[in-house]
């Protein structure tokens, strides 16, 4: 683990997420892994130790959105 950096992965298709998990996890990383932007709003919040990958179209709450309220939470 790259020290403690988590990586939080956020897609509506299984195959494109648990891909970049597992490529992340091979190279080092922790992740974690959410289907939807609400699910991952519940998880990621101020103080989260990582970084957010996030595929942009999603039903309900999409990408942008989801890091717009992300930088209210952890500026």
């Amino acid at each position: 683990m790259f020290l403690g950096l988590k990586v939080a992965i956020i897609d509506d298709e299984k195959d494109i997420r648990e891909s970049i998990s597992q490529w992340l996890t091979l190279t080092g990383y922790e992740t974690d892994v959410f289907s939807d932007a609400d699910s991952a709003l519940k998880i990621i919040g101020n103080g989260y130790p990582g970084v957010v990958i996030t595929d942009i179209r999603m039903p309900g709450l999409g990408g942008m959105e989801l890091l717009k309220r992300l930088s209210h939470l952890d500026p």
